[in-house]
């Protein structure tokens, strides 16, 4: 699977969807979200709609638990961000939807996992800094 991403921004919406495609480690969602963060500076939007509908997390599960339980101390996020993570209808959903909870539960209700790109940016829209 070929590697992509791609960052458009909404300014009517102030909304910076990124689309990602291929496999992904935890070092290259965190160098992801990096540079997320770094565009979302120069734009002062703090509204992400992260589309990883075709990627592929590569991370075991214990990567991936510290990953989440420590999102702002190993990302450029902070509290002030939202992010809509919208997976593919075909992803398991407990696995993603556990990853929300870990993050909310070490106090880091920043993100929403969604499996629909149009529900993830009406949360967007509706849960605005």
């Amino acid at each position: 699977m070929n590697e992509f991403m791609k960052m458009d921004y909404d300014a009517s919406d102030q909304i910076i969807t990124i689309t990602k495609s291929g496999l992904a480690t935890v070092s290259d969602i965190i160098e992801t979200i990096n540079e997320t963060v770094s565009f979302g500076d120069k734009k002062n939007c703090y509204n992400f709609l992260f589309n990883v509908q075709n990627t592929i997390e590569t991370g075991s599960f214990n990567e991936l638990y510290e990953f989440h339980k420590n999102l702002t101390q190993v990302t450029n996020l902070t509290h002030e961000h939202r992010c809509a993570v919208i997976f593919s209808p075909e992803a398991n959903k407990s696995r993603t939807q556990f990853y929300e909870t870990i993050s909310f539960n070490w106090g880091q209700g920043i993100f929403k996992v969604f499996f629909q790109l149009e529900e993830g940016r009406t949360w967007l829209k509706l849960n605005k800094i």
